[in-house]
């Protein structure tokens, strides 16, 4: 089963190294511009960006050391954007896991 590959190509120019790019894979190729991938993407609510911030601030405390910073940064990072990246909401459901854990005791 071929995948196929969406390129986001700012300028004309860019989708012509985009086919090139294609013809060498041999999978197939979905040409977008920008501009319509932006019309996609959905505002973050303001009760999101807390929730987010919240769990990022959590993070660290549930997940010591190198983990926790990794997810505190990465939720910091989508609520710092403040938009909705992807459909599957692994972001909305990192949060939730995170927030339903117990921080270990001191």
């Amino acid at each position: 089963m071929t995948t196929r590959t969406t390129f986001l190509c700012r300028e004309p120019r860019d989708s012509t190294a985009a086919l090139d790019h294609a013809r060498q894979s041999g999978a197939p190729v979905v040409l977008r511009r920008v501009d319509d991938c932006r019309q996609e993407l959905r505002r973050l609510e303001l009760h999101e960006v807390g929730r987010l911030r919240a769990a990022a601030a959590y993070a660290s405390r549930v997940f010591p050391g190198a983990v926790g910073e990794v997810l505190a940064r990465e939720l910091a990072a989508h609520a710092d954007l403040g938009y909705r990246f992807g459909r599957d909401g692994l972001i909305d459901r990192l949060a939730t896991e995170i927030l339903r854990m117990r921080a270990p005791e001191a």
